[in-house]
């Protein structure tokens, strides 16, 4: 069974790169490239080396966020991948500082692309498909209440795609189409599954 290649562009609008992460099964062997982006006032810079403990409080208090970028395979029969709050052993101790403190999933997809192709948009384009990147500049806020607290909030988008085969004088390419539906809700568990 083959592994389906997932290249995404999200934004998690209120949360450092170093309390999450992203999860998925993936066989031995394969090269993921996916790259941490922290939001800063003059736009994304790339994580290069990790940040004091002090600065990543003061990430969290002033709401700045992550982008995740790149490309990883995932085994087709395990058909999720998940973004979400990580790294224990940092958490505990920023949650003895700040007991105050909510995770915040909000998020922005920029892009999410199924297949091997680095094509999809000269797809959408040439052959005028729409449905190569349905969630494109999807962008959910998770509610505030009056007293400034958030609720602990779980996104889910389901997802079908459709395989797509293109011939073309170079070969063929397959890439998927695909539909998706979202479902939030309240609970005691935050993330955002893809499924």
């Amino acid at each position: 069974m083959q592994d389906l290649r997932v290249t995404i562009d999200i934004e998690l609008l209120r949360l450092p790169c170093e309390v999450v992460d992203i999860q998925f099964m993936a066989r031995k062997g394969r090269e993921h490239q996916i790259t941490r982006q922290h939001a800063t006032e003059n736009g994304y810079v790339q994580m290069t080396q990790p940040r004091p403990f002090e600065d990543i409080e003061a990430s969290l208090k002033k709401k700045e966020g992550c982008k995740l970028t790149g490309t990883f395979y995932k085994h087709l029969a395990m058909n999720s991948f998940y973004i979400v709050i990580a790294n224990p052993p940092l958490l505990a101790q920023l949650l003895m500082r700040n007991p105050e403190f909510r995770f915040d999933l909000s998020h922005k997809i920029n892009y999410l692309y199924l297949g091997e192709s680095n094509q999809h948009g000269y797809y959408e384009r040439e052959y005028k498909i729409n449905g190569f990147n349905k969630l494109q500049d999807t962008v959910r806020w998770q509610d505030k209440h009056p007293d400034g607290s958030r609720d602990i909030v779980k996104h889910t988008y389901y997802i079908q795609a459709i395989p797509t085969l293109f011939d073309g004088v170079i070969g063929s390419t397959e890439i998927f189409q695909y539909t998706a539906s979202e479902y939030s809700k309240e609970g005691a568990e935050s993330g955002i599954i893809f499924m």
